[in-house]
């Protein structure tokens, strides 16, 4: 965001070409400033965009009517005449756009479109003609053919716009987390590297090939290991590291989606007329963790958190990390979900106490189908999960699993703990599942598949691991909270684990850990 603050105020700032546009925002308030900043931006980008001649933008109206014309002539030919009604209608919209136009009505970013669809209308009507008048098609075939003009583009670098699309992606939708708007950050600057900051108008197809093929020869966190930190993308490349020291398919399609959306942005802006990434993909190996079997829940639920016998219990078992596996296991939920869970997230609705899965005081969800709520499993109430939850309040605590790391600008909600769990815990107590690949994520897996396993019902499974359901359709704008937790409920208690031992748990139970 183009914010800066003097003082107690706060001014739009911005380098325009050669010079810098500096605009008071007229506030000591900085969520009111950034709310008028994007505002102002937009504004501008868009004076940028329409800083043409009256002869550019009718050469792009005349590109953009040949191309409706040409789209009307395929359906035309192909069995798809326009009614009459149709016809009516384009009589009479250039009726009122030519009056407009001529009585200086229209605004300035109208007047593109209704050049084109003027000449649109004019072309069709000749072609028509043609048709009918066999001469004034003879006519049309000795004349020399309409020269197809190249619409005007700007002569700005593809940095140039980069902050400016980062800022729009955040204006359109707010719940854009900084971690992703960083990740697109990431993925357009390593693409400007390796192509070269040209002009969006000259990258080309082979750009985006060229990117593939060196996203797939960079490795991951390049910016984090000591091997590579401060490498340029070109040193890294003279490196030929092995293909399995590399970034993962589903990594490279990702940043390849980033820099297509980028310039599927800079077509819609008029910045651009082709994207370089539209058929550039890499097809993603199945890099899904597995999910864990019988066998591995059993040794799961008895390692050293869960056995108050071991020698190492004391030292590593505290009783967020005893609940945390249980109630990704009963209730699939994300990791980063229950890390930001507080007691204030378990409600009860429907007369059932339920984990609330929500986006307040600044939590952030994957998705927009992550908001949810969902039932607590019954056997989490038999092993206490109410009692526990009462001496969290007891004790004043605000979150539902205090002693796990809080998210932090440096690591997201939940990274912190996948650390803790994926080396300080499963590498030592729980040997083979790192090279099974069995990580935190695999509790969501195991969730899923004994859900389905148990015949429960798709719509209801998907609204409780907060998965967009494409069987709702256009109807899921209608379904509020969806089902009633009581109706989730009796989906739930379908999901059982046979092989973990809840006698087990009672007798090694989470009150016997003296950490929180």
């Amino acid at each position: 965001m183009f914010l800066l603050k003097r003082g107690n105020s706060y001014y739009f700032n911005r380098r325009i070409r050669t010079q810098t546009l500096r605009i008071a925002l007229h506030t000591k308030d900085k969520s009111i400033a950034r709310e008028r900043v994007s505002h102002v931006y937009l504004v501008i980008i868009r004076c940028m965009r329409m800083g043409m001649t009256y002869t550019e933008i009718k050469q792009k109206a005349l590109h953009e009517a040949e191309r409706l014309h040409d789209e009307w002539l395929y359906e035309h030919l192909s069995g798809n005449p326009p009614s009459e009604g149709d016809e009516l209608g384009d009589e009479v919209s250039t009726d009122r756009l030519r009056k407009r136009l001529i009585l200086g009505e229209l605004a300035t970013d109208d007047l593109e479109d209704a050049i084109a669809f003027l000449s649109f209308v004019e072309m069709k009507r000749r072609t028509q003609n043609e048709w009918r008048d066999p001469k004034e098609l003879l006519k049309s075939i000795s004349t020399q053919p309409l020269t197809r003009t190249t619409p005007a583009t700007s002569s700005e670098a593809m940095s140039f716009y980069v902050e400016t699309y980062l800022s729009e992606m955040k204006a359109s939708k707010e719940s854009l987390s900084d971690d992703t708007l960083e990740k697109y950050r990431v993925s357009l600057l390593d693409f400007i590297e390796v192509v070269g900051d040209k002009r969006a108008q000259e990258v080309d197809r082979m750009d985006g090939k060229s990117f593939r093929e060196a996203l797939k020869q960079m490795p991951p966190h390049r910016n984090k290991a000591k091997l590579f930190k401060g490498k340029t993308i070109a040193e890294l490349l003279a490196m030929k590291l092995p293909r399995d020291k590399c970034l993962g398919d589903d990594t490279i399609s990702h940043r390849l989606k980033h820099a297509r959306r980028f310039f599927e942005w800079l077509i819609d802006m008029k910045f651009a007329t082709d994207n370089p990434l539209k058929s550039v993909n890499i097809e993603s190996t199945n890099t899904s963790y597995a999910a864990y079997t019988s066998e591995d829940l059993a040794r799961v639920f008895k390692s050293p958190i869960y056995n108050l016998q071991h020698p190492k219990s004391s030292a590593i078992g505290t009783q967020s990390r005893w609940w945390l596996l249980l109630l990704a296991t009963y209730t699939g939920a994300r990791l980063g979900e229950l890390c930001q869970l507080r007691i204030a997230d378990v409600v009860i609705s429907d007369e059932l106490l339920c984990l609330s899965i929500n986006d307040d005081d600044f939590k952030t969800l994957k998705t927009d189908a992550a908001k949810r709520r969902i039932p607590v499993h019954p056997v989490l109430i038999s092993l206490g999960f109410d009692v526990y939850l009462k001496g969290l309040k007891v004790r004043g605590e605000a979150m539902l699993l205090p002693s796990l790391p809080v998210p932090t600008k440096a690591k997201k909600a939940g990274a912190a703990v996948s650390d803790w769990y994926g080396q300080k815990y499963r590498r030592p107590y729980l040997s083979g599942f790192e090279e099974q690949k069995k990580v935190f994520h695999s509790f969501r897996h195991t969730f899923i598949q004994t859900a389905l396993q148990a015949d429960v019902e798709m719509i209801k499974l998907q609204q409780m691991v907060g998965h967009e359901s494409k069987e709702m359709g256009a109807t899921m704008s209608y379904a509020g909270e969806g089902y009633p937790a009581s109706l989730l409920m009796e989906q739930l208690k379908k999901v059982q684990f046979s092989s973990i031992d809840i006698s087990w748990l009672q007798q090694n139970h989470w009150s016997s850990l003296k950490k929180p």
